[in-house]
C-alpha cells in the first residue's frame, strides 16, 4: 500500500427539489472511488463493506451519511450507526467542507453533533424578509414627551389607537409592552 490516502467519496443526493443534490455533495469531493446512493439504498452497505484499515470515507457534510426519509431520531440514530461501523472497521470519516476528520481528537463528537443540528434543522427555512429580531428604536427625550402625551390622551379609545397615532407621529413606535412598563397604564389618574 503507498503513503497515499485511499478516499472513498459517499454521495447522498437528497430529494427531489431538494438543495443537496448529487451535484452539491459532488463538488467537494474531487479524487477516489465514488459511491453514489440510489433509491433502494444499498450503496452504504456497499461502501462500509469496502472499508479497509487505513481508508478515508469522504462526504461533504456528515448529514449527508443519513437516509433522507424517516424521523430526526432514525435519522441521527442511522448516521451514528454507519459511523461506528466506518470506525469499527478501522477506517476515517472525512467532512470535505468543514475538514474535520474522525482522526483528531474530538473530531468525531463534533461532527456528531454538527450533524444532529443539520438534521434537526433540515427543511426549515428562514421566513422571506425577516432577519431576525426586530429592530429596538432609541428614542430622544422630545419624543418620549410626545409619546406620554399621546399614551395618557382620553382622546383613544384603546391601545391599538394609541400606538396607531404615535406611528403617525412619529413614522416608528416603541412595543406595547414597553411602553405599559415606562409610562404605566394610560389610564393612570382618571376617576
Amino acid at each position: 500500500m503507498s503513503g497515499k490516502p485511499d478516499y472513498r467519496n459517499y454521495i447522498n443526493p437528497g430529494p427531489k427539489g431538494s438543495r443537496f443534490t448529487a451535484n452539491w455533495q459532488a463538488e467537494f469531493l474531487p479524487d477516489g472511488e465514488m459511491y453514489t446512493e440510489n433509491k433502494t439504498g444499498g450503496v452504504i452497505e456497499a461502501l462500509i463493506g469496502s472499508v479497509r484499515p487505513g481508508s478515508v470515507v469522504r462526504v461533504r457534510r456528515l448529514f449527508c451519511l443519513a437516509p433522507w426519509k424517516g424521523s430526526p431520531r432514525k435519522r441521527r440514530e442511522a448516521v451514528a450507526n454507519r459511523v461506528q461501523r466506518v470506525l469499527d472497521r478501522k477506517g476515517a470519516i472525512l467532512e470535505a467542507e468543514t475538514g474535520r476528520t474522525t482522526r483528531e481528537r474530538g473530531g468525531c463528537a463534533k461532527m456528531l453533533m454538527g450533524a444532529y443540528e443539520d438534521i434537526a434543522t433540515a427543511g426549515r427555512a428562514i421566513a422571506k424578509g425577516r432577519t431576525g429580531r426586530p429592530p429596538k428604536y432609541e428614542f430622544t427625550d422630545a419624543e418620549w414627551e410626545i409619546i406620554g402625551g399621546i399614551w395618557t390622551s382620553r382622546k383613544y379609545a384603546n391601545d391599538k389607537a394609541r400606538l396607531a397615532a404615535v406611528e403617525k407621529r412619529l413614522g416608528r413606535v416603541p412595543g406595547r409592552t414597553l411602553l405599559r412598563n415606562k409610562l404605566g397604564s394610560p389610564h393612570k389618574g382618571r376617576e
